[in-house]
């Protein structure tokens, strides 16, 4: 083989080597993220939070380890406030964590939560499932001609 040849196969296999370094780095990223969110939930930072959500939307429905949701965390710790900002932002409650168990499930159990705020979360995952239903439906509805409309 010549010299040019074995040349460019060495960058090629340097290229591979430095595109999955940085593949690597992009989902170790996203991992410290998810978990900086939570983290957020758990202190009850909402500023933190709030930004976070703002500049990487992508995180509000982030799983940890178990599966567990920034949503769920709020709702474990009955944190109403970061409970009612996640929903705001888009948090999806029928998101199933390693278990099985989405947030509506785990807050109609015993012992999960705080008593004082589950009705309230439990209402606000309520209307995000009938938001939901209603937006599959409107989807479903045949487009109305223009000449069904009537005359104008």
């Amino acid at each position: 083989m010549n010299q040019g040849l074995t040349g460019h196969l060495f960058m090629i296999n340097r290229l591979k080597v430095l595109l999955a370094v940085v593949a690597m780095l992009v989902v170790l990223k996203s991992i410290m993220n998810s978990n900086r969110l939570s983290t957020c939930v758990i202190e009850n930072d909402l500023i933190r939070l709030t930004n976070l959500v703002r500049w990487q939307p992508q995180l509000i429905n982030s799983q940890g380890k178990y599966g567990w949701t920034p949503l769920m965390f709020a709702a474990r710790d009955g944190n109403l406030p970061a409970f009612q900002h996640l929903m705001a932002y888009g948090a999806d409650p029928d998101i199933r964590e390693s278990k099985g168990f989405t947030v509506g499930e785990r807050l109609s159990a015993s012992g999960f939560g705080k008593a004082e705020v589950k009705g309230e979360m439990s209402r606000l995952v309520e209307e995000f499932r009938k938001a939901k239903t209603r937006e599959q439906a409107e989807k479903k509805k045949p487009a109305r001609k223009l000449h069904d409309a009537g005359s104008f």
